[in-house]
């Protein structure tokens, strides 16, 4: 580990990610995500999610306000996947909740996703396993990106 979890987690939960970003890389950040995700003794939880060491990199996928960083993140961890499991975490994780998130408007982050996916194999892998709740026309663009349909909320 790069630094200690305790701080990170601590900086992470007060909002202060310059600070956070002094002691690990962006990448650093996308790596500890996915090691959560890899990690077996997170299943069941032996601990309280937010006690496992590297809980601060899956809050951080979350929390991050700088959406050019958030966006970095999310294709790292795209390019970083190594399995169907992870593309999936990733996808219905920090790619599911940046488009449903307040920030940069909902048809810019719809661009970014159709750009990411028309480069990326792994990014059209994680798009898939999204759920999105938005309109039809939303939906159609994500299923192109993707190249499947993408799971509908039933009502």
């Amino acid at each position: 580990m790069l630094s200690d979890p305790r701080k990170l987690l601590e900086l992470v939960d007060r909002g202060d990610f310059d600070g956070a970003r002094e002691l690990v890389t962006t990448a650093a950040v996308a790596d500890a995500w996915l090691a959560y995700q890899r990690d077996p003794d997170r299943r069941p939880a032996r601990w309280d999610e937010e006690d496992h060491p590297l809980w601060w990199a899956v809050q951080w996928l979350y929390d991050e306000p700088d959406d050019k960083v958030r966006r970095e993140l999310i294709e790292l961890l795209a390019d970083r996947a190594k399995d169907e499991f992870e593309m999936s975490n990733v996808g219905a994780g920090p790619l599911e909740a940046y488009l449903s998130a307040s920030g940069a408007p909902l048809e810019d982050r719809l661009e970014w996703v159709e750009e990411c996916a028309a480069r990326s194999t792994a990014f059209r892998t994680a798009l898939a396993n999204v759920y999105f709740d938005g309109l039809e026309e939303q939906w159609e663009r994500l299923d192109r990106a993707a190249g499947s349909r993408l799971p509908r909320p039933t009502i």
